[in-house]
């Protein structure tokens, strides 16, 4: 009988990783995190069970297991108009949609909207198999666990991997929600420039909050010159 522990497990894919963090169950501290190189999204359902289910983290019964995929393709829609029934065709509109892939969604209520995105086929056929009745994309965690609402116009910037994801709340709103490619400095601010002027917003009353930029410090000191930086 495989052990039930007081932990909880959330496992996050990446493109090119999956991550494996144990938290205390009471506390919400974290114990452990390790991170292996794996594409899971390039395999079939039978190789992802098969290299998910040697992993050490994969061998105890937790509390609670989360399961987090990251993604470039995802759409936020107002919940007044969102419809479990149209969830692909509104993401195909917005986003197009890749061969032999499904799409599921979050609801975010405290923001008024719901993120649907698109992940393989396969990979959610393969995390059923690990009882993982529901994914959350990244997107959703960040943006409810991470924000609140706020009555002024925020934008926040998240780092991953060549990639920042971006998001503009003014009072309280969803304004925008993108991501974008990334390869130096000057490109990080050429995009936060460009959605101020997308949006009309005001450089000196709208802040910029970085996050996950401790090995982007040079991209912080660049759009210091122009915007006011706030670090998260």
């Amino acid at each position: 009988m495989i052990p039930v522990i007081k932990q909880d497990l959330t496992v996050w894919i990446r493109k090119n990783e999956c991550c494996f963090s144990t938290f205390e169950h009471d506390t919400n501290r974290i114990l452990a995190s390790r991170s292996i190189e794996l594409r899971l999204a390039d395999l079939s359902e039978n190789e992802i069970v098969r290299c998910l289910a040697v992993e050490p983290e994969m061998q105890a019964s937790y509390k609670h297991m989360r399961w987090v995929y990251e993604s470039d393709n995802y759409s936020l829609i107002p919940d007044v108009v969102f419809s479990p029934h149209e969830a692909v065709d509104l993401l195909g509109f917005h986003a197009g949609l890749e061969k032999n892939a499904t799409v599921s969604y979050n609801s975010l209520k405290d923001w008024g909207v719901v993120l649907i995105f698109e992940w393989p086929l396969a990979l959610k056929k393969a995390l059923q198999r690990f009882a993982a009745d529901h994914i959350e994309h990244h997107i959703a965690v960040f943006l409810s666990e991470s924000l609140e609402r706020s009555k002024s116009q925020e934008m926040h910037l998240v780092f991953r991997k060549e990639r920042i994801d971006v998001f503009v709340q003014n009072r309280g709103q969803v304004e925008i929600m993108n991501t974008y490619e990334f390869r130096s400095s000057e490109d990080c601010v050429y995009h936060i420039l460009n959605i101020f002027e997308q949006l009309n917003m005001d450089i000196e009353k709208c802040s910029v909050h970085f996050h996950h930029a401790e090995k982007h410090q040079e991209v912080l000191t660049l759009a210091a010159r122009f915007v006011n930086v706030h670090r998260r």
